[in-house]
C-alpha cells in the first residue's frame, strides 16, 4: 500500500523541505494553513497521516488537529513544531489525539520513522475496524 502524507505550515519554504524529505518515499500533500488542509482532507480519502505546525495565522496546529479528529477520526495526527513547551504537547495529545510529536528543525530520519510509525497504526486500526464489522 502506498501511504499518503499531508504537511500543514503556513511556511511555503517549510513545506518544500518537507516534500523533498519524504517525497521519495510517501505521497505528499501540502497545505499553507488549516482552513486549506480541512479543503484537501475533506476531498482527499487517501490520507492516512496529517503532520501540522502549531503557530500558523486564523487556526493553530491544535485548533486544526481537533477538527480533524472530528471529520476524518482515523486519520493519525502529529504536530511539528518549533513551539517546544510542555502545555502545548500535552494539549495536543488530550484534545487532538494527537499521535506524535516533533520539533523543529526535525532530521529526516525521525521523520521519516514517525511516519511510519503513525502508517502503523492506520493499518492497525483499519485491520481493527474491518475484523469488527465481521
Amino acid at each position: 500500500m502506498s501511504y499518503c502524507v499531508l504537511f500543514v505550515d503556513d511556511e511555503e519554504v517549510m513545506l518544500d523541505a518537507l516534500r523533498r524529505q519524504v517525497g521519495k518515499k510517501y505521497e505528499v500533500k501540502t497545505a499553507k494553513g488549516g482552513e486549506e488542509g480541512l479543503r484537501i482532507l475533506a476531498v482527499s480519502e487517501e490520507i492516512q497521516v496529517v503532520i501540522a505546525d502549531m503557530k500558523m495565522p486564523s487556526m493553530n496546529g491544535l485548533d486544526f488537529l481537533s477538527r480533524v479528529k472530528e471529520r476524518s477520526p482515523k486519520v493519525i495526527r502529529m504536530m511539528l513544531t518549533g513551539n517546544v513547551d510542555r502545555k502545548t504537547a500535552e494539549d495536543a495529545v488530550k484534545t487532538a489525539e494527537v499521535f506524535h510529536y516533533l520539533t523543529k528543525p526535525c532530521d529526516t530520519h525521525s521523520l521519516l520513522q514517525a511516519i511510519q510509525m503513525g502508517c502503523d497504526l492506520y493499518d492497525v486500526q483499519k485491520d481493527l475496524s474491518q475484523m469488527s464489522s465481521h
